[in-house]
C-alpha cells in the first residue's frame, strides 16, 4: 500500500545509528485537522496567548492536564472496585492495569519518532492510517466516539442523581419535612447502609402520605433525566463551545474536594477492617474472583490514549514528554488507589454496602455530600457540552469532512445522543456496570489493540521486530480481548 512505500523510502535514507534511533521527534507548526480536538479542551485554562505568541505550557501544567483528564466519574466507583475485587487482588489489579495503560500510552506518544514517520502526521489516528490503512484510522475515530458516548451516558446518570437529590433536599428544607431521611438504621457521620433500609423508607413514605403528592409525581428518579434535557440540550447545539474550556480547572478542584471528603470521613470513621473473623461486620476478603470488574473500569479510568498527542504537543519542553507522561500516570494511580483503599478500610458497615457511587452511601442531609453533589453537578454541566462537541467534531468530520455540516444534521446527532442518555438514566442507572463494559470495550481497541498492532506492523516493516517485543505486544492484544469477554462472565454483587 502507499503508506508502506512511504515508510520504505524513509528507511532507505536512515543511517541506522544508535543516536538517530533515540532522537526525539519534534512536531512542526501546522494547521490542526478538523477531527483533532484542540489542546485547550484538556489543558487547564490559563492565560490566553497573545496574537503570534506560541501557546506552550510548563511540565507541571501538562502533568496536571493529563491527571485532570483521567480523573473522571470513575473516581466515585473506586471503593466499590476494591470491594468487588478483594483487598489484595484489587491492589494487584490497580498496579497491573496502571503499568499496561502507561506502557501503551507511551507507545502512542512515541510511535511517530519510533517508526520514523515524517511530519506532519503526528496524531495517532493518522499514524494508524500511514502504518496500517485508512480503515484503521476510521476504527480509531469510531472507538474514540464510543469512549466519549460512554462518558456522556455516565455523566447523565450522575447528573440525574445529583440534581434529583439536591432539589429534593432543598424542597424538604423549604417545607420543613425531613421524615424521609429517617432511615431507621444506624447512621455514622452521615453514612449508612442502603441495602437494609430502601424498602422500609419507601413503605414509610407511602403510608405517611397516603398517595403521591404533585411534587412527587413531577420530581422523581424517572422524570429528572427529562428535566436535564431542558438544561443540557441547548448547550449541546452551540456551534463552538470553547467558552466551557475556561472551566476545565474545575475538574482539578472537584477531585481535590473528593480527596478531602474521603479523608475527612475516613478519619471520622476510623479503621474498620477484620482479615480473620468471617462473621465480623467489617470482614474483608483478600482475594475475590470478581477482579475483572476492576480491569474493565480501570480501562476507562486510565484511558487517555486518543488525546495524549494533542496534550503533549503543548508541552514547552518536548524532550520531557515521556517523563511527564509517567509522572502523570503515577499521580493518577496514587489518587485512585488512595480514594479506593482509604474509603474501603474505613467504611464502618459491611463492605458489601459500598455503592458504585459512594456518595449514595450518605444521607441527603449530610453537609459534605450535599456540597459534593452540587459542585460535581456544575462541573459536569461544563464538561458535558465539550464531550458532545468532541463527538460531533470526530463523527461529522469522518462523514461530512466538516465539524458543522449544518444545523439539521447537528440537531439529529445531538437528539440521538440525548435520547440514549435519557434512556440509560431511566432504565439502567448503574454507573459501575456502564463504566466496566464501556471501559473494556473501548479499552480493547485503544489501550490494547491499536498501539500494539501499529507498533508490531511498523517495526516489522522496518526489519526491527524482535520476538520478545512481538510476544509482549501480541499478548497485550489477547489480554484486551479476554478483558472484554470476562465482563460478560463475571457478575457484580
Amino acid at each position: 500500500m502507499g503508506s508502506s512505500g512511504r515508510l520504505a523510502r524513509r528507511d532507505d535514507s536512515e543511517t541506522g545509528s544508535e543516536a538517530d534511533e533515540s532522537a526525539v521527534w519534534e512536531p512542526p507548526h501546522f494547521t490542526i485537522p478538523d477531527h483533532l480536538i484542540p489542546a485547550e479542551f484538556f489543558i487547564p485554562f490559563v492565560r490566553t496567548p497573545r496574537p503570534g505568541e506560541e501557546s506552550k505550557n510548563a511540565s507541571i501544567i501538562t502533568v496536571f492536564a493529563i491527571w485532570n483528564t483521567m480523573m473522571g466519574t470513575s473516581i466515585l466507583s473506586m471503593p466499590w472496585l476494591v470491594e468487588q475485587s478483594g483487598f489484595i487482588s484489587s491492589m494487584l489489579t490497580f498496579v497491573a492495569m496502571g503499568l499496561v495503560c502507561v506502557f501503551t500510552a507511551y507507545r502512542v506518544l512515541t510511535m511517530q519518532a519510533r517508526l520514523r514517520i515524517p511530519p506532519p502526521t503526528h496524531d495517532f489516528q493518522n499514524i494508524m492510517r500511514d502504518v496500517l490503512s485508512k480503515h484503521w484510522e476510521y476504527f480509531g475515530i469510531l472507538f474514540s466516539v464510543a469512549v466519549l458516548l460512554g462518558a456522556m451516558l455516565v455523566y447523565w446518570v450522575l447528573m440525574t442523581n445529583f440534581l434529583y437529590r439536591t432539589v429534593d433536599f432543598f424542597y424538604d428544607l423549604a417545607i420543613g419535612n425531613f421524615s424521609k431521611y429517617d432511615v431507621n438504621a444506624t447512621v455514622i457521620h452521615g453514612a449508612y447502609c442502603p441495602e437494609n433500609v430502601v424498602v422500609e423508607v419507601l413503605e414509610a413514605a407511602t403510608s405517611a402520605v397516603g398517595e403521591e403528592s404533585f411534587y412527587d409525581k413531577m420530581w422523581n428518579a424517572q422524570t429528572t433525566p427529562l428535566f436535564l434535557v431542558l438544561l443540557l440540550y441547548p448547550l449541546l447545539n452551540i456551534k463552538s463551545p470553547t467558552f466551557f474550556t475556561k472551566f476545565t480547572g474545575m475538574g482539578t478542584i472537584s477531585v481535590l474536594y473528593m480527596i478531602i471528603f474521603v479523608t475527612t470521613k475516613s478519619v471520622q470513621f476510623g479503621i474498620n477492617v477484620s482479615f480473620t473473623d468471617v462473621a465480623a461486620q467489617d470482614y474483608v476478603q483478600l482475594f475475590r474472583p470478581n477482579f475483572p470488574v476492576a480491569m474493565g473500569t480501570l480501562s476507562l479510568a486510565m484511558f487517555i490514549h486518543n488525546c495524549i498527542c494533542r496534550i503533549m504537543e503543548s508541552n514547552q519542553h518536548q524532550e520531557n514528554n515521556v517523563r511527564d507522561l509517567f509522572i502523570a500516570y503515577f499521580l493518577v494511580f496514587l489518587t485512585y488507589l488512595y480514594i479506593g483503599l482509604l474509603f474501603f478500610v474505613a467504611w464502618p458497615f459491611a463492605k458489601s454496602c459500598i455503592q458504585d457511587n459512594f456518595l449514595d452511601n450518605f444521607l441527603g442531609t449530610d453537609p459534605m455530600s450535599i456540597g459534593a453533589r452540587i459542585f460535581l453537578f456544575f462541573q459536569m454541566c461544563t464538561v458535558f457540552p465539550l464531550l458532545g462537541f468532541m463527538i460531533r467534531a470526530q463523527l461529522m468530520t469522518f462523514i461530512y469532512s466538516t465539524t458543522y455540516p449544518g444545523p439539521g444534521r447537528v440537531l439529529a446527532l445531538n437528539t440521538a445522543v440525548v435520547i440514549a442518555c435519557v434512556a440509560v438514566a431511566v432504565f439502567y442507572p448503574h454507573i459501575g456496570e456502564l463504566l466496566r463494559f464501556s471501559g473494556a470495550f473501548c479499552g480493547m481497541a485503544w489501550i490494547f489493540t491499536f498501539p500494539c498492532v501499529t507498533y508490531l506492523v511498523g517495526t516489522y516493516r522496518r526489519g526491527r521486530l524482535r520476538w520478545p517485543a512481538a510476544l509482549l505486544h501480541s499478548g497485550l492484544v489477547v489480554l484486551g480481548v479476554v478483558n472484554l469477554i470476562l465482563q460478560f462472565v463475571v457478575k457484580t454483587d
